[in-house]
């Protein structure tokens, strides 16, 4: 309410690997710490492909959760917005 909204995001899913969801990551613990007192305030579900899994892709270890997607190429999984949208669905995240 804050902020204009109605509704809380306590989740968020993190369609995306590497760099940009490492800072994105990051960019979220940092405000959550500052806005909400706790920087695990909103939970961080990872997409994570069996490449990701096997190399320890660092976006995998600071997610709160992850969930498999299919590996190759990005339009088997982070491209892909069908896929997205359901794993968005099956995690009940808010975002």
């Amino acid at each position: 309410e804050r902020y204009g909204g109605s509704k809380t995001i306590a989740s968020i899913l993190i369609s995306n690997n590497g760099l940009a969801a490492v800072k994105f990551i990051r960019s979220i613990r940092g405000f959550s710490l500052k806005n909400l007192g706790d920087e695990r305030a909103i939970s961080l579900v990872a997409m994570a492909t069996p490449e990701d899994m096997r190399v320890g892709a660092e976006h995998i270890r600071m997610a709160d959760q992850i969930v498999e997607v299919p590996g190759g190429s990005n339009n088997n999984n982070y491209a892909n917005v069908r896929l997205i949208v359901e794993v968005a669905q099956r995690a009940h995240v808010d975002a």
